[in-house]
């Protein structure tokens, strides 16, 4: 014991010689207060940018504070080496610290680590503060009690002064590691027996005395669904200690455990009474405030740990302590307005820490809080541990570019009280109040096999668009976002008022225009709803598996559904989208009235195979369908269209599985499965240019023959089918599938090519006899790109062309680009054409010189209406792509418009426009060019592409389409004939492709794109593209079509239509 003159003294001469802070700044404070170190939190992170002061201001107490004598041979605390209050270890020494021996009965105030400091011994470490200073490391074996620095623990005492910032008591971490490691597990698994009884797992440890004639109270703190907070019981154990039967005390009521509690965690919490090694770090009084607050690229380590209210950051808005600077000196405080609920003061706040491990710990705040935990820009690894809290969200992930790894915790909320809160602070960084598990406003978090109850929303997911500290949505253009959520476990009943709407996920970009970029879910396993609002960005989910009472409300641009099955009624009732794409997914109807997505875009791919008896996906599945993805044909041409299946049970056979075909332009049409497991429809497309969409439902052959289903309307027929047809029950259909779009094209001539290029010059190249002119720029008055465009000249040269003459003219086409100056804003060409022409088709074409390995988002407009949406482009090396669209010229427009936005990686390098040959509308029977003369039905089947089929989408489109292309001829008349009578061609097409395909292209070619105006873009092309527009094709290609069968069948004629 020393008094207080002495304690100046030794300070005095300490600072003398003191140089480790020599660089820290000294802020001098008004009387009252500790002085303040500040300390630079954003050192070498430059894309935080704010106008808040970012610094980090703590006690000046380590600057002054005793040192410890430096010699080898003390290594263990004693008061000898350490004569004051405030402790300095030096650095590169050892101190040891025995809560049980030479430490006993020494309660520290501060203790500020440069060195080794270690905590042992079999009683707490009491303590106020613990400071670890960059490279200082802290270690314990036992827990840490903190108390209130006004709490008379020496007389005489010295009169302490303020912590404006609210540090103290607690622990602050400056880039030092800290580890917190309990030798026994504190937590345990537990599943009901019935209301006294419960078993748990791993068996219980028997709790020693420490002495032979104190009994240990056997005592559990019991954690489920109904007490998120917990309550204390009692227990005796069986001999293998595994079965607990529990009772109360005189002091608490040991509660019942009901069964429908699915989640039961149990602490064996040590009591401060008890003479045993602690494993608590918590408040010796109630009202002592606390927390932990770590940051500077710090290591952590907490296992075994019961963190017991330590928190008191409240629920309430934040009110920050702010500190008013001399005006003539930044070091100098003039005044100090004290926060009424400083942030970031909670159980475990951690920010720019990237090794960080907590295991097997239990979080417990019983007060109304923000959040125990709250995380910034840090790598956490958080497993199996108990998140139990009144508060705003069990976890906080703030910005940054750090992860989240949370696995097999239990996050329980208790109700709160929010009607009298501001939940709407986001603009001042204030969030994560409306009762969630997990609140993130950083994408990178991956949960796997984590419990929730009680909570609203157990991840929301809040991409702020104001936001003061960074510009999130810089990060969120960078790249694409994975979300992984694996086999979530979900009660929202728990705490939430059945008036309030519950989802397992939420996704918010809070309107932000700025953030366009493409959101994953893979492997999702809920029957919960999940709530998005992502105006201008894609959601992709794979591997869905969605149970009953699963749907998707909100809206978002782009939703894809790939490789899912969705066993909920209205699923999608509820959600507003520009384009759906749903491939290779099953979707569940209770009605075979089904009707297809509205106000979907050119680009939309949507083929859902929807059944109504799950035990139908026990009997059979759809293994493919032919086409696959929206084609464009010439009138005229013949293909065949086909289901294929894969049989998995022998309760049904082939010959109990018709399709029946419908359209709005064909009458019904009944095919057999044949020995392939196919039904094959052959088609001949005689019909005025249009867009049609065909239906095929497979009913069970053995049940009453239903009507056929009502297909979807085509535009221009929406009248002939209504919503009065008949339609199958639900116990007849088996599965209803929609084709994807087949758009209908009269032929074509070669209208105009442009090349981007920024020289004002009238040359031209030549292209398969069609010229492209050079100068589209952003002065030409016949094609013009706006301001906000950049030009990149010497693109990357087409290869991989068998004809030199031809690589060197398409090197041409791809020589030179445009994009956007900034990411994701529109680029627009303006472009004149023939007012009284009425229909167009725009061919573009990309180039993709990837900046990273992720996806870009490519959108596609024309007069402002989007063609292509967010179409996932992802390639490592330079490629090459082309977008075939029509347009149809309603308004007698002179010049177009088309646009197109990627995050500033994918050039526009030429343009091709095509006419239709008709001025007027056409007719039944066009008029042909005089180029051309046909005398008999085009001999070859045109080559069918996907549309809108996303070269590769973000991250795991199946890498390989069902291998379920027909590779027989039907021999004879397909069981099943039509049964209505059909208009026979006068020529059966002779030129059908002889070779089988064996996958559709999955990956952004290396080669050229095809350029035949009539047909879609080809996503792997191995021959040399043509330009003429009018020719009928005569040989068969070098390619075979993906999308058609490979053989015509002989014996019955195509239907005509």
């Amino acid at each position: 014991m020393i008094n207080t003159t002495l304690i100046k003294l030794i300070i005095i001469i300490i600072f003398c010689f003191d140089f480790l802070f020599a660089e820290e700044d000294f802020i001098s404070t008004p009387p009252g207060y500790y002085n303040l170190t500040r300390y630079k939190r954003y050192p070498h992170i430059t894309e935080y940018q704010s106008s808040q002061d970012t610094d980090l201001y703590y006690p000046d107490v380590c600057r002054n504070a005793i040192r410890n004598i430096p010699h080898p041979a003390l290594i263990y605390f004693a008061p000898v080496i350490f004569p004051g209050f405030n402790l300095h270890e030096y650095n590169n020494t050892t101190i040891t610290f025995d809560t049980g021996g030479h430490g006993s009965g020494w309660n520290l105030l501060v203790v500020c680590v440069e060195g080794n400091f270690t905590v042992k011994g079999d009683l707490l470490f009491s303590i106020n503060s613990i400071i670890i200073l960059p490279g200082g490391r802290f270690e314990s074996k036992v827990g840490i009690e903190f108390y209130d620095e006004n709490e008379p623990i020496f007389v005489p005492y010295p009169e302490l002064p303020k912590d404006p910032f609210g540090f103290f008591p607690g622990i602050l971490v400056l880039g030092g590691t800290i580890s917190v490691v309990g030798e026994e597990s504190i937590l345990y698994r537990a599943k009901r027996i019935n209301d006294s009884s419960i078993e748990i797992s791993p068996p219980v440890l028997e709790i020693p005395s420490g002495h032979p004639l104190i009994k240990t109270i056997q005592i559990i703190k019991i954690f489920t669904e109904l007490y998120p907070l917990g309550f204390y019981c009692r227990f005796n154990t069986d001999t293998e200690r595994k079965i607990l039967s529990l009772s109360g005390s005189q002091f608490s009521m040991c509660e019942t455990i009901s069964e429908n509690d699915k989640i039961i965690k149990v602490l064996a919490e040590v009591q401060r009474e008890q003479i045993v090694k602690p494993t608590n770090i918590f408040k010796k009084e109630k009202t002592t405030k606390g927390s932990i607050y770590i940051t500077g690229g710090s290591n952590v380590n907490f296992k075994n740990m019961f963190f017991k209210n330590l928190g008191f950051t409240t629920n309430e808005p934040y009110n920050d302590t702010k500190l008013i600077f001399s005006p003539n000196d930044t070091n100098i405080v003039t005044d100090i307005i004290m926060g009424t609920n400083q942030r970031h003061r909670s159980s475990l706040y951690i920010e720019f820490s990237k090794n960080v491990r907590i295991d097997g710990c239990a979080f417990l705040e019983d007060n109304q809080t923000r959040s125990p935990l709250v995380l910034l820009d840090s790598n956490v690894i958080i497993s199996n541990s108990l998140i139990s809290s009144k508060s705003g969200s069990n976890m906080i992930a703030q910005l940054g570019t750090g992860s989240i790894q949370s696995s097999n915790n239990s996050y329980l909320l208790e109700k709160i009280d929010m009607t009298l809160l501001d939940v709407d602070q986001n603009n001042n960084m204030d969030y994560g109040n409306q009762g969630n598990g997990i609140y993130s406003i950083s994408p990178n978090i991956n949960s796997y096999g984590d419990s929730f109850s009680g909570q609203q929303n157990a991840f929301n997911y809040y991409f702020i668009s104001n936001n003061s500290n960074q510009d999130n949505s810089s990060l969120l253009n960078s790249k694409p976002i994975e979300i992984i959520i694996i086999d979530p476990m979900f009660n929202p009943t728990a705490s939430i008022d059945s008036l309030n709407k519950t989802y397992l996920l939420n996704i918010n970009s809070d309107g932000n225009k700025t953030i366009n970029t493409y959101f994953t879910v893979r492997d999702l396993k809920t029957s919960h709803a999940i709530n998005v609002n992502l105006n201008n960005s894609a959601l992709s989910f794979y591997n869905l598996k969605g149970g009953e009472g699963f749907k998707i409300d909100g809206n978002v641009e782009r939703l894809d559904i790939i490789g899912s099955n969705i066993n909920s009624n209205g699923a999608f009732k509820n959600i507003s989208t520009s384009t759906t794409n749903i491939f290779d997914s099953y979707i569940y109807s209770s009605s075979s009235d089904i009707q297809p997505f509205n106000n979907q875009i050119y680009g939309s791919l949507t083929t859902p195979y929807y059944y109504g008896d799950p035990n139908t996906l026990d009997q059979f599945i759809i293994k493919s369908i032919l086409p696959n993805a929206p084609i464009q044909i010439v009138s005229g041409s013949f293909f065949n269209v086909s289901v294929q299946i894969q049989i998995l049970s022998s309760s049904i056979s082939i010959d109990d599985i018709s399709c029946i075909f419908t359209s709005s332009v064909i009458n019904t049409t009944v095919v057999q499965v044949n020995s392939n497991n196919s039904c094959i429809l052959p088609l001949n497309i005689n019909k005025e240019e249009d867009s049609l969409n065909l239906r095929v439902t497979l009913v069970n052959n053995k049940l009453p023959s239903p009507s056929p289903s009502p297909s979807p309307s085509s535009s221009s027929s929406s009248s002939s089918s209504s919503s009065s047809s008949s339609s199958i029950l639900s116990d007849n259909y088996l599965y209803i599938i929609d084709f994807p779009k087949i758009t209908v094209f009269y032929t074509y001539e070669y209208y105009s090519g442009w090349l981007m290029d920024n020289l004002n010059s009238s040359k031209q190249i030549s292209f398969g006899g069609n010229f492209f002119q050079n100068g589209c720029n952003k002065v030409d008055s016949n094609c013009t790109i706006s301001q906000n465009s950049k030009y990149s000249t010497g693109l990357p040269k087409v290869g991989n062309q068998t004809k030199f003459d031809e690589i060197v003219q398409l090197d041409q086409l791809f020589s030179n680009g445009i994009t956007s100056t900034n990411p994701n804003e529109k680029v627009i060409i303006a472009t004149k054409i023939n007012s009284k022409i009425h229909y167009y088709q725009i061919q573009l074409f990309f180039t993709h010189i990837p900046i990273d390995d992720q996806p870009t988002p490519l959108s596609i407009y024309i007069e402002n209406q989007p063609v292509f949406l967010l179409e996932p482009i992802k390639s490592i090396f330079p490629t090459f792509n082309n977008f075939t669209f029509k347009f149809q010229n309603k308004n007698s427009l002179d010049k177009i418009n088309i646009a197109f936005t990627t995050r500033g990686d994918i050039y526009l390098t030429s343009i091709a426009t095509y006419s239709s040959i008709e001025v007027e509308t056409p007719t039944e029977t066009p008029t042909l060019s005089p180029t051309e003369t046909p005398t008999e039905t085009p001999t070859e089947t045109p080559t069918e592409t996907p549309t809108g089929t996303p070269t590769e989408t973000p991250t795991g489109t199946p890498t390989e389409t069902p291998t379920g292309t027909p590779t027989e001829t039907p021999t004879g008349t397909p069981t099943g004939t039509p049964t209505i009578e059909v208009e026979t061609p006068t020529e059966t097409p002779t030129g059908t492709p002889t070779e089988t395909p064996t996958e559709t292209p999955t990956e952004t070619p290396t080669g050229t794109p095809t350029l035949s105006p009539t047909e879609t873009p080809t996503l792997s092309p191995t021959e040399t593209p043509t330009l003429s527009p009018t020719e009928t094709p005569t040989d068969t290609p070098t390619e075979t079509p993906t999308l058609s069968p490979t053989e015509t069948p002989t014996d019955s004629p195509p239907i005509s239509f």
